[in-house]
């Protein structure tokens, strides 16, 4: 039996192909587009993804059930002594907590360690490469937890989208985000009224420390406005 196995979700962005050549396991996460359940990589390909977001249609994401996680995890512990589940920040989704939580249960308490990386997509990516290296290296799978958790200040992303239309439909947190001349200014909904915490919940354990304070301090709210 090999020492320790690394499951992840699709918001890591590596692909089934990837998945196999890294010799990891990549948990499908489920979206559903106007009521109807679909899973990323998974009979929808990417351009009729695209399409049906550019044609206004309902989508919205959603968080794997405890049991599409512990089917990963059951097929994954007979073939290793122990995992690395790394799922999507738990900044972003309740993903992790639900997984915590199933860990504690037998037959996963001591086995199944779920790693908060605190990042998403490509830095999500490559904490499971820094992972598999930790475990070439003669890393035990809690002391790779520790590292990769700790470590998680030490990458910041910034994103921009051509529109927002998409980030509304889709529930997500982020509005807008008004930048000038270097300095956060503010937030707002669909509904046009300050939103306090919109870009710090969305990728908050991808901006640095002070730049949040800062965005809390800039704050119409925090200014009494």
């Amino acid at each position: 039996m090999k020492s320790i196995g690394i499951i992840t979700d699709s918001t890591s962005s590596i692909t089934p192909q990837a998945a196999k050549e890294l010799d990891i396991r990549v948990l499908p996460m489920p979206f559903y587009i106007d009521g109807k359940c679909h899973y990323e990589n998974a009979g929808l390909s990417r351009s009729d993804f695209f399409a049906c977001q550019a044609a206004g249609k309902d989508i919205h994401t959603s968080q794997p059930s405890p049991e599409e996680v512990t089917w990963q995890w059951d097929h994954a512990l007979k073939e290793y002594k122990h995992i690395l589940y790394f799922p999507i920040s738990s900044g972003l989704s309740g993903s992790y907590s639900t997984a915590c939580i199933l860990a504690q249960e037998h037959p996963y308490t001591g086995r199944v360690f779920v790693v908060d990386a605190g990042r998403v997509s490509t830095l999500l990516h490559q904490s499971i490469l820094d992972a598999l290296q930790l475990i070439d290296e003669g890393y035990k799978a809690e002391e790779i937890k520790h590292i990769i958790e700790k470590s998680r200040s030490d990458f910041s992303i910034y994103i921009a989208v051509e529109q927002l239309d998409s980030l509304c439909r889709g529930g997500s947190w982020v509005y807008a985000i008004l930048y000038c001349d270097d300095r956060f200014c503010g937030s707002f909904g669909s509904d046009g009224r300050y939103c306090r915490n919109v870009f710090y919940r969305y990728l908050c354990c991808c901006i640095p420390r002070d730049d949040r304070r800062r965005a809390f301090r800039t704050a119409p709210e925090n200014q009494g406005d």
